[in-house]
């Protein structure tokens, strides 16, 4: 498997780079809370009646990590005995350890792994799945091999996956798309398809795109989507947002 370039020796954004400081932490803060909503939209999703519980505790595989804030929130909770927590940026998970301080995540209920879509390294079933913004990286080859590796770890058939902080685009994108492409037709420099970023292997997803991936991995999908933007931005740009991109959470079942 070869990463993406910015997972690889990356220079982390400030934000991210937090260290035993408050300051670095309010900064984390600042962006998973008000620049971004990444973390009331990742809450959201966690109180949702259809995760289920059990008496002993849920284990969870947190695959596509970062700096684990998701992945202390989730060991915050008391139905929740572990977390493993897979990243492959080695600085990202540098600062794991530190996020889980500041949140005040018990540090017992966390396994910090260096691991990849196709080579997780997590040693146990778990009951969930967590992808929090991290799907939309994966590469499309490298799909069936993130969901066989899912298809593993899932402990059992009441086992769940959960998709968070995500989108998809509609089929207004696609006629943005065409108006871009019969205007830029004469130099040909426009491409129809949208291919991912090759810096950060970012995907951009039609729906039904990202159903025929789970329909042929053999997972139903519920999604729900989200209110408003997942990202705060100049309020020119957020007519845009809310009339191509529709941010979601989605909880997947292995079919019968």
């Amino acid at each position: 498997m070869t990463l993406v370039p910015r997972f690889v020796d990356e220079k982390i954004g400030d934000h991210w780079a937090v260290d035993n400081t408050p300051e670095s932490f309010s900064s984390l803060m600042q962006h998973i809370t008000t620049t971004t909503r990444f973390k009331p939209h990742f809450e959201r999703a966690l109180s949702d009646w259809r995760l289920y519980s059990k008496p002993e505790g849920l284990i969870v595989a947190d695959i596509g990590a970062g700096v684990a804030w998701s992945s202390a929130v989730m060991a915050l909770r008391p139905e929740i005995k572990k977390v493993y927590v897979v990243e492959p940026s080695k600085n990202r998970l540098n600062c794991a350890e530190a996020v889980a301080k500041h949140f005040g995540a018990p540090r017992e209920k966390l396994v910090f792994i260096d691991g990849t879509f196709e080579k997780p390294n997590v040693p146990e079933k778990v009951d969930i799945v967590s992808l929090c913004a991290s799907i939309h990286h994966c590469w499309d080859k490298e799909i069936p091999n993130l969901f066989e590796n899912i298809r593993n770890l899932l402990m059992s058939k009441e086992s769940l996956v959960l998709l968070s902080n995500e989108h998809y685009v509609n089929r207004f994108y696609s006629v943005k798309k065409i108006l871009g492409w019969i205007k830029h037709f004469p130099n040909r420099k426009f491409e129809l398809s949208t291919p991912p970023d090759p810096w950060s292997g970012e995907h951009v997803r039609f729906k039904h795109e990202l159903d025929r991936i789970f329909e042929r991995e053999g997972f139903a999908v519920d999604y729900f989507p989200l209110e408003g933007n997942l990202c705060a931005r100049d309020e020119k740009w957020r007519w845009r947002d809310r009339l191509f991109w529709t941010y979601y959470y989605a909880i997947l079942h292995l079919k019968e």
